[in-house]
């Protein structure tokens, strides 16, 4: 069970419950269900990192490298951004990416002349 607060500890749980039916809290979620409710909590951090992350390179115009989960890469910069939708101008053309699709985000490395 999750408050505003963040996951609540079974004696938490059991104050609020009325003590002359209190039950054991790790039997009210099955144990797939927690898995999946902390699966969809680090989701929402990691596109929090993402949103970050693309709004600075927006703001800076700066180009990213945006690693889409089939492994296809798309370089360009950033021109808008909503929750859902990055809007890139790659070398080729004008690129809607949907978030969701997003495995990893990159800037740009320039090579450093005279290193290989």
């Amino acid at each position: 069970v999750f408050s505003a607060q963040g996951p609540e500890t079974p004696g938490q749980i059991r104050g609020r419950l009325n003590p002359e039916r209190a039950i054991d809290a790790e039997k009210l979620i099955a144990p797939c269900a927690v898995e999946s409710i902390l699966s969809a909590m680090s989701t929402r951090q990691h596109r929090s990192d993402q949103d970050q992350i693309i709004e600075k390179a927006r703001k800076k115009a700066s180009r990213l490298t945006l690693y889409l989960k089939n492994g296809v890469p798309v370089r360009g910069k950033v021109i808008a951004h909503d929750s859902h939708t990055v809007y890139v101008i790659t070398d080729k053309s004008p690129t809607l990416v949907f978030k969701h699709s997003i495995s990893s985000v990159f800037p740009v490395r320039h090579p450093v002349p005279g290193k290989s």
